[in-house]
């Protein structure tokens, strides 16, 4: 009711109350001590406070440098696919703002021929809880694709639900290394088989062009076969400087 006053709190009013008149010179000179002793004390609690609030800042700026400016791309995904959270450089990387990325579906970024890669890797995550990693196509905002190496572990959100933390990594030059060696290794097969091919040919060719003369020399001069031989034997001379143009 208003107007009166709680008896606890009324006892505890009395228990700070102080007479300072009917205190001796020795109780208020006692009295002034423990008060600079509490203020003291005050003073170190707010300057812990203080000191807790900086390293709380430095940690909070540890925490920007280490998961949103880092290398890789962070992404956290919950078992239907929808992002949770994602840093900067994965933003980055789609060319979307950070923002936007929040509850979109990761598929959505992801080339369309990929994407049952990005369902079977997460639902081996969430059923193995082991870590998964693949090689995917990802979609920047103005559609151009680019190669992404994820790495995912299964984990949990604050709230205890199961959620897929993945690193994310753009490994297009590699892939592009990758397939420059691929074509170089083809085109070296190509090479060898042709030097083969050539090689067989040659020896080939110098057989039949052996059996034309040796033909020729045992037919008699006006044999009407020898115009045909020597025909044969133009064509097959005719052949072996052909081959002898062709590129090694």
């Amino acid at each position: 009711m208003h107007g009166k006053t709680d008896p606890a709190a009324r006892k505890k009013k009395a228990a700070f109350s102080v007479d300072l008149d009917a205190l001796t010179p020795d109780e208020t000179r006692q009295m002034v001590q423990d008060l600079r002793t509490h203020q003291i004390e005050l003073e170190m609690q707010n300057e812990e406070l203080r000191l807790a609030q900086a390293e709380l800042d430095a940690s909070r700026a540890r925490y920007f440098d280490f998961y949103d400016l880092a290398p890789v791309g962070y992404v956290t995904v919950n078992e239907s696919g929808l992002i949770q959270d994602a840093n900067l450089t994965f933003s980055r990387l789609l060319g979307v703002d950070r923002r936007a990325l929040v509850k979109q579906p990761l598929s959505r970024f992801i080339l369309t021929d990929d994407r049952d890669i990005n369902y079977l890797h997460r639902k081996q995550v969430f059923s193995t809880g082991e870590q998964h990693t693949s090689e995917l196509r990802l979609l920047r905002m103005d559609g151009t694709p680019f190669w992404g190496h994820l790495a995912a572990i299964a984990a949990e959100d604050a709230n205890g639900d199961p959620v897929c933390r993945i690193v994310v990594s753009d490994i297009t030059e590699r892939k592009a290394t990758e397939e420059a060696l691929r074509e170089i290794q083809r085109r070296e097969s190509i090479r060898e088989l042709s030097s083969g091919i050539a090689h067989d040919y040659l020896n080939l060719l110098g057989i039949m062009m052996e059996n034309a003369s040796l033909a020729q020399t045992q037919l008699p001069l006006h044999h009407p076969a020898r115009v045909y031989i020597e025909k044969a034997l133009a064509a097959m001379e005719r052949a072996a400087e052909l081959h002898k143009q062709m590129p090694a």
